[in-house]
């Protein structure tokens, strides 16, 4: 009867620890689902392979696609443009060799809907604990308006020098 009730009073002590164990772990993995939720910048996490192994809301809201329509998916990735996979592979190849360009990449993804958005993407090499290498996760910036408010000052620029070359007449600034 003593060994009995031993065994149980562990027990309860087992459950105890273990629920506060997983109220913790409850608690650090909301607090981080926040944080990743909050970030405007689209993240991915990328396998060794090339599979999606996690998507953050941004990036599913640039896109438009739900997490379970990415997660699980190996290149060609929905999210690439027919046209683009030569050079999409080429920046996959570019981040394994660690040659990653100091501005990140420029690249053009498809949305859902058709439309294409242009993202600076950075990628960094995702560590496990033990130290072992598992993948990248990649953060991905919308540069779509600001690409064309650059697009245009540009050409506002190169009308108003073909203007002033174009002049008769000496002019000063």
């Amino acid at each position: 009867a003593a060994a009995l009730l031993y065994s149980i009073w562990r027990i309860r002590r087992h459950m105890r620890e273990r629920s506060r164990a997983e109220q913790a772990l409850s608690t650090e993995v909301a607090l981080r689902q926040a944080i990743e939720d909050c970030m405007k910048s689209g993240l991915v996490a990328i396998s060794l392979q090339g599979e999606i192994l996690r998507v953050n809301r941004a990036f599913c809201e640039m896109l438009g696609y739900a997490p379970e329509q990415l997660v699980g998916q190996r290149p060609p990735h929905v999210f690439w443009p027919a046209s683009d996979h030569q050079q999409m592979r080429a920046a996959m190849d570019a981040v394994r060799q660690g040659m990653q360009p100091e501005q990140g990449f420029e690249l053009r993804f498809a949305c859902q809907n058709g439309d294409f958005i242009e993202v600076r993407l950075y990628a960094t090499p995702l560590i496990e604990r033990d130290g072992s290498h598992r993948g990248w996760i990649a953060a991905l910036f919308d540069i779509t308006e600001r690409k064309r408010q650059r697009l245009a000052l540009n050409a506002s620029h190169q009308r108003f020098l073909t203007v002033l070359n174009g002049m008769q007449a000496g002019v000063c600034v």
